[in-house]
């Protein structure tokens, strides 16, 4: 069975756990037998087209580059010409190939998938990896978790953005950034619309799907992200807690901050390290620096990913201390397969599948309470490593096995 897979950004144009979950779902699906294609943008000098792990990777050209490897402005992939474009390439590649299942990974492949799907009577799926198709800005679902009308939009979103990402901006870029989230909001009703095209709309967590269906978008199922499970090398552990994602308010990176000293003074040989990149960054140092603990925090930025992994295994916790609802947060699972203890926001939707108190400890998004669990974990850690250690093969099968065989299933039904 041919499969095409349809993705903004793919290996080695890689940024994040979006396009990692993408890899690895098309790496596990091709290993159980499916002729796995991902047509993505060429954003620099890669092959055209080439194979890794089993998966036909093909890159078209793209009319704007990558600069010091920093991911584009989303109008890149949301305005006629893109969609001109990567409706063309998917047409081409569809008529030459005999493709069976068109799977979208990235939403600003929505209008392509659906051009395909109709010249060529194919079904079409879709994975929902964040919530751009219901709201641009996302402001709404830090306060309740709900997706917010047409008025609130531009009464509560819009000035709640400008407040927290744009605050010393002058009044011109103000006036651009609002009529670029008016365009924003615009297209989202678009691919939203596209939505109802979509033969099989797939969430990564209850807590995705529950957002979803609060929007009016219903039949939509959940399968998780998948993960490889053969991660090699024997590292010591170090005197660390690991925190990687976006350095931005919805991760909660601020909370987080703010427990370190607490922790801090009954574990003084610990240290932290922030992987990522994001508005907060400055902020975050100036606050270490304030609080007196930034000979203990280290910024190192962006990571590749298989170097995460490793700093991962090398740590005592990984603390995911999200405060809006994330759809996933691939770093929980990660931490699991290479036996580290998470402490983990009970808004992450990973959280659902985690075993509170014997994998590491699930919280409320609170300073108080992430303290808390830092510290009991750290008092309770070898009991923690020990019982991941003990459930690797139940964490493989939910997040490993059950993941390939829940899309096979999928992609069987449609055909």
């Amino acid at each position: 069975m041919r499969i095409l897979m349809l993705t903004e950004y793919f290996t080695p144009f890689d940024f994040g756990g979006s396009e990692w979950s993408t890899y690895y779902l098309a790496k596990g699906l091709a290993k159980k037998g499916f002729d796995i294609t991902a047509l993505t943008p060429n954003y620099g000098k890669a092959p055209n087209s080439e194979k890794n792990d089993g998966i036909n990777i093909v890159r078209f050209p793209f009319y704007k580059k990558l600069k010091q490897n920093k991911q584009l402005s989303p109008f890149w992939q949301s305005n006629i010409l893109w969609i001109l474009w990567s409706s063309f390439f998917t047409i081409k590649y569809c008529f030459k190939e005999k493709i069976d299942i068109i799977h979208v990974q990235g939403k600003y492949f929505l209008p392509a998938a659906i051009v395909a799907k109709i010249i060529f009577q194919k079904k079409v799926i879709i994975t929902l990896r964040d919530y751009i198709v219901l709201c641009p800005l996302g402001m709404c679902l830090l306060k309740n978790q709900k997706i917010c009308g047409f008025l609130k939009y531009f009464i509560f979103d819009l000035p709640e953005f400008l407040r927290i990402y744009h605050k010393e901006k002058s009044i011109l870029f103000k006036l651009a950034i609002i009529l670029s989230s008016v365009r924003a909001r615009i297209i989202s009703y678009v691919l939203r619309f596209l939505l109802t095209f979509i033969d099989i709309k797939i969430a990564l967590s209850q807590a995705q799907k529950n957002v979803y269906e609060k929007a009016g978008l219903k039949g939509v199922q959940i399968i998780g992200n998948p993960f490889e499970t053969k991660i090699g090398g024997s590292f010591a552990r170090k005197h660390q807690i690991i925190y990687a994602g976006r350095l931005t308010p919805g991760k909660g990176v601020d909370l987080l901050i703010e427990a370190v000293p607490e922790v801090l003074k009954k574990y003084p040989k610990l240290s932290f390290i922030f992987y990522g990149e994001g508005f907060l960054k400055s902020y975050l140092k100036n606050r270490a620096e304030k609080l007196g603990v930034s000979a203990k925090i280290k910024f190192p930025g962006y990571i590749n990913h298989k170097k995460l992994l490793v700093e991962i295994k090398k740590s005592r916790l990984a603390i995911v201390p999200s405060v809006w609802p994330e759809p996933f947060g691939r770093i929980i699972v990660e931490s699991l397969i290479v036996k580290t203890p998470v402490v983990v926001s009970s808004h992450a939707g990973a959280a659902e599948s985690i075993k509170d108190r014997l994998w590491g400890k699930i919280i409320s998004p609170e300073t108080s309470d992430l303290t808390g669990a830092i510290n009991w974990a750290l008092a309770n850690i070898d009991k923690l490593q020990q019982n991941v250690i003990d459930d690797k093969k139940e964490i493989k099968r939910i997040f490993s096995d059950r993941i390939y065989d829940a899309y096979a299933k999928i992609y069987r039904s449609l055909v």
